[in-house]
């Protein structure tokens, strides 16, 4: 159960840091329109969703 609370815990912190990073004006240039905070935003966004997915799916399979 500890293990499930932490994970989804981790998920919502990598998906409100997400928000904050595509907010945050400034950084690197990647290309014209894409900062290197708006793509770590969505490597945020990713992570958090993968790991609250994961969490969804153990909490489903479990026995």
């Amino acid at each position: 159960m500890l293990s499930e609370f932490t994970a989804v815990l981790l998920a919502c912190t990598a998906v409100i840091a997400a928000i904050l990073l595509f907010g945050t004006d400034g950084g690197l240039k990647i290309s014209t329109d894409l900062t290197m905070y708006q793509g770590l935003g969505a490597l945020f966004v990713f992570a958090g969703t993968m790991i609250a997915l994961r969490a969804v799916i153990r909490l489903f399979l479990k026995k």
